[in-house]
């Protein structure tokens, strides 16, 4: 026997929860999706782009929910991260900075280690300002280790997107300053690296992805962000200077509704060996939960709240 007042608490219960989900609890705004299934929803207010600080007693991360800078990232009492940021692309278009997206669910100010820690944003790919992909860009720091993961899951909210490609590039400036530090590509580790040589500390610091990269830029940092910008990398394996790195990856076809992932997994070590058995290890794979798309998490928690409503006008059941 149910008192269907019980049944309307239960299902704004389960909407509430879903929204918990998405992060709408997080911030008091509203937005519009566009091409969702959500329809249009009027966007009044969105939170401005912010930073999370996490520290795990070895390395202490501030990380943007766009990009990342200036001077972040420390490990032995040095910043490690002038810029950091990503770009997106698909067919013959230029990739497109991150830093334009409007950002729908923001971080905290402060995080602790062994927590996925997600921002959610819209991003129009093509200058027609449409969003074509809802992008959840996740960081997690596990206690105690040299490293830390970041997660992209691209949701596809329009049409099918063809040569869907990931740009990643770091200017990373090691041991506090970059112009004297040096850069380059391991291949069979698929992974970039810089190296610190003017500032003391000697660090090393590199990325990689859980996926295949295909193609990466070792340049100069300006003419590395060119490259990135242009979509063209230049495949070079080794830099003395001022360097920044950058990996692509190619995730072909994004269907429509369609949503992939990729992690990069970031390193901090005091010799090249250790970050490169640090970085060819333990890179996760898909079996790290992806993030519930944003579209479906809002959907179930609407489906419950209107099924909630609808049992207002039954009878109590005897």
């Amino acid at each position: 026997m149910w008192d269907r007042r019980i049944v309307l608490f239960l299902c704004l219960a389960l909407a509430f929860l879903c929204f918990i989900g998405t992060g709408y609890a997080k911030v008091d705004v509203k937005i519009k999706l566009e091409k969702s299934n959500l329809g249009t929803i009027k966007k009044t207010h969105l939170p401005e782009n912010g930073t999370v600080t996490i520290n795990n007693g070895v390395i202490s991360i501030d990380f943007g929910e766009t990009h990342s800078g200036i001077w972040v990232w420390y490990y032995k009492g040095g910043s490690n991260v002038f810029w950091e940021e990503p770009y997106f692309g698909y067919g013959d278009n230029y990739p497109v900075t991150l830093s334009t997206a409007t950002v729908y669910v923001t971080y905290p100010a402060t995080g602790s280690p062994d927590v996925w820690y997600n921002a959610v944003m819209g991003l129009d790919l093509d200058g027609d300002n449409v969003k074509d992909v809802n992008i959840t860009r996740s960081i997690m720091v596990p206690s105690s280790t040299k490293y830390f993961f970041v997660r992209y899951c691209i949701e596809n909210i329009g049409e099918s997107l063809d040569n869907f490609r990931v740009f990643q590039g770091v200017d990373y400036d090691a041991g506090n300053a970059g112009v004297g530090d040096e850069g380059g590509y391991n291949s069979s580790g698929d992974f970039v690296w810089t190296h610190d040589l003017d500032d003391g500390l000697g660090t090393y610091v590199g990325f990689k992805g859980n996926l295949p990269s295909t193609h990466h830029d070792v340049n100069h940092f300006s003419n590395m962000w060119g490259d990135v910008a242009s979509g063209v990398l230049n495949d070079a394996n080794y830099y003395a200077g001022d360097v920044g790195v950058a990996l692509e990856w190619d995730l072909g076809t994004l269907n429509a509704g369609e949503t992939k992932c990729l992690i990069i997994k970031y390193g901090f070590a005091d010799t090249y060996d250790e970050l490169r058995l640090m970085l060819i290890k333990s890179v996760p794979g898909m079996f790290i939960k992806p993030v519930p798309a944003l579209s479906a998490l809002t959907g179930i928690a609407m489906a419950a709240m209107l099924a909630g409503v609808a049992l207002l006008g039954l009878k109590r059941k005897t």
